[in-house]
């Protein structure tokens, strides 16, 4: 019977026109209601550009986007943050994200992909933050080393599987003072999330945040055919295995 149902799937999406295969025609209708501003979460109202990088665009557009971290985003834009080190920054989320809500803060976006550099500048100039968002290339231990530990450093870091190299306070002092929120990648690094737990155990509080399910409810211009779709079709990230992120705060 599941085989069966898995080769109706395959036919139905043969012959269902590209418009309205389901993540088409789900960004399509958010598109044509938000007219590329995020809908909500501690980014709203941030214009967007047309495209992500390496993640799911309509979580991002819609502002449920790794939602288990919002708090989190919010927590960190209560503190003085002088500056922001965004490691694996795509096309920009969280670096002009956080120039938006914290006005006076420098933003550094390190990123490899040459396109995805092309998307966080123009992603920056929509929102009008062109100037203090400074995007940059690979990042290395050194490339960490050379920059001012003066004020407090928040650090987004999603780099899939990097975080094992480049988040070494031994190696990268400011890091034992710094706010940190790191994507762990054990599928790619197996032991990384405990291992950055052991690191940082002495100078920091840490929480493991788990990845939550999504559904049929985080999307809000619900339909006939929406209500129609797969569950997994509707918000999904599509990741390749439950995520985890370390919240780690400072203990001084």
């Amino acid at each position: 019977m599941n085989s069966l149902i898995r080769v109706f799937r395959r036919a139905a999406k043969l012959i269902t026109p590209p418009s309205l295969r389901p993540i088409a025609y789900l960004n399509s209708r958010a598109l044509s209601r938000l007219q590329k501003a995020v809908r909500t979460g501690p980014f709203r109202g941030m214009k967007y550009v047309a495209e992500s990088h390496c993640s799911a665009y309509l979580p991002k557009l819609l502002g449920v986007y790794e939602r288990e971290l919002h708090r989190c985003i919010e927590q960190a834009c209560e503190l003085p943050i002088h500056t922001v080190v965004d490691i694996g920054a795509a096309e920009g989320y969280y670096a002009v994200g956080m120039a938006l809500r914290r006005p006076k803060a420098s933003i550094i976006a390190y990123e490899l992909d040459e396109n995805a550099r092309r998307r966080t500048i123009e992603l920056a100039a929509l929102n009008g933050v062109e100037g203090r968002v400074d995007v940059r290339g690979a990042c290395e231990p050194a490339s960490l080393r050379e920059l001012s530990s003066a004020g407090l450093t928040f650090v987004v870091c999603d780099c899939e599987g990097a975080e094992a190299e480049l988040l070494r306070p031994e190696v990268v002092a400011w890091l034992g003072s710094a706010v940190v929120l790191v994507e762990t990648h054990d599928f790619i690094v197996p032991g990384i999330t405990d291992e950055l737990c052991r690191r940082f155990a002495a100078t920091h509080r840490i929480e493991i945040v788990e990845q939550e399910p999504r559904g049929r409810a985080d999307y809000p211009f619900d339909n006939w055919y929406v209500r129609r779709m797969q569950e997994c079709d509707i918000v999904g990230e599509g990741r390749p295995a439950p995520m985890k992120w370390l919240w780690m705060m400072p203990k001084t």
